[in-house]
Order: structure tokens, then C-alpha cells, then sequence
């Protein structure tokens, strides 16, 4: 696991499968899960647009996650302990459905054009030293890593995610004292098969973390982008 820090310019969503961006954070987005609905996502679709260079971009899925076993320190019901292994959040092979349960009677001219499956993530406290989160390269990972699942549980849809097997070549990235303002953009599926199709993850407990280190929370989303 490497620190990406100094280097970030050699990694983007079409090399390598993510990339690292700054976006001011703003306090008032995550006052309460209304906020969350009505200033941030609208928010991160903007963010999203501008970076991916899309036209049109559907957060379909938002999430909060604290290092805590602590129900009192729930500040969302959205809100998981982080998810301790490796993982893709949606196959390739899943993509069509997503958007078929997501996009109704648009759906059509919609596969027709370029589309995209990504996460924005980020901290939404002061520097994390809590269980950062570590992005594989796509270019390491081989095809008989992934371990494809069902995703149950939190609603209606069933989609399909993947359990990611280790290996020595696989190359791992985590930004060192990330800060609030630093957000990760992680493909999960693209259209164009040419390029890096998905971002496995992971948070990793950071054994330079102090022992009174402050539990780790962030915000992560989903999103379409055409």
C-alpha cells in the first residue's frame, strides 16, 4: 500500500480506474440526511459532471461511514462501520441492469450513448488517520481476482458486486492524512471496454495510526454518468 501523494498526476479513471481531485467541502451539505439529499448530492452531480465531462449525472446511492460499533454516535441512519475487505461495488457485467431499473422509458437512448458507473468519496472530518482507504490499480488486478456476490439488503434492487482474492502484483494507493477538501473518484463500470472498467477498495487499519486516533467517518455516493 503506497502513499499516492507527489504522484497523483500519473493516475486517472482512464489509466488506472481513479483518480484523486480537490473540492472544497462545505459544512452545511451534512447537517442531517436532508441536507445530504438537497445540497450535496446536487452538489457532488456538478463536481461529477465537471470532472467526468458528462452531460447528465444520477446519484442513485449515498452512504455514510463511521469507525464506531456505538449506535449514539450515529449521526445518520445511512451509516455503516467501514467495510473491511476488498471490493468492486457493481460488476461490468450488472451495468445495463442498473440502469434499466434506474432510468425507465429513457433507458434506450440512454445505453446508446458513452456511460459510466463511479463513486466520489471523502472524509468529513479533519485528517483521517482511522482506517484510511487503499484503491487497487486496475492494471494489477487480473480477472480470476474477483469473486462475484449478490448485493441484498438495502432495498428492493438485488445488483452484483465482487470480493476481490489477493496476490503479490496488485498495487494498492491511499492518500496519506487525506483532508476534507480531497475527494477519490472510483470507476465501477464504463461503457468503453477499451479502457479500466473498475476500482476495488478498501479501508486498511494504518498501523502509524496513533492509539487515540479519531474514528474515521466519510461520505461515499454512486452515480450514473452519461
Amino acid at each position: 500500500i503506497n502513499n499516492i501523494r507527489g504522484r497523483e498526476h500519473l493516475f486517472t479513471l482512464d489509466n488506472c480506474g481513479f483518480e484523486t481531485g480537490k473540492w472544497k467541502f462545505d459544512e452545511e451539505w451534512l447537517v442531517d440526511e436532508v441536507t445530504v439529499q438537497t445540497k450535496y448530492c446536487p452538489a457532488a452531480e456538478d463536481f461529477m459532471k465537471s470532472v467526468l465531462g458528462a452531460a447528465r449525472v444520477v446519484i442513485f446511492d449515498w452512504l455514510v461511514r463511521k469507525n464506531t460499533p456505538l449506535l449514539e454516535d450515529r449521526r445518520f441512519k445511512k451509516q455503516l462501520r467501514p467495510a473491511l475487505n476488498v471490493h468492486i461495488d457493481q460488476i461490468p457485467g450488472a451495468a445495463e441492469q442498473r440502469v434499466r431499473y434506474l432510468m425507465d422509458d429513457e433507458t434506450e437512448e440512454l445505453l446508446k450513448r458513452r456511460y459510466q458507473i463511479a463513486n466520489l468519496w471523502r472524509l468529513i472530518i479533519r485528517p483521517v488517520e482511522d482506517w484510511p482507504l487503499a484503491v487497487c490499480d486496475y492494471r494489477t488486478l487480473r480477472p480470476q481476482d474477483a469473486i462475484h456476490a449478490d448485493t441484498v439488503g438495502r432495498g428492493p434492487y438485488v445488483g452484483e458486486s465482487a470480493y476481490i482474492k489477493a496476490h503479490e502484483g496488485q498495487g494498492f494507493w491511499y492518500i496519506k492524512h487525506q483532508v476534507v477538501d480531497e475527494v477519490w473518484l472510483l470507476k465501477q463500470y464504463d461503457s468503453y471496454a477499451a479502457i479500466p472498467e473498475v476500482s476495488p477498495h478498501t479501508p486498511f487499519d494504518d498501523p502509524q495510526a496513533p492509539a487515540n486516533a479519531r474514528p474515521r467517518e466519510s461520505i461515499e455516493l454512486r452515480a450514473l454518468a452519461f
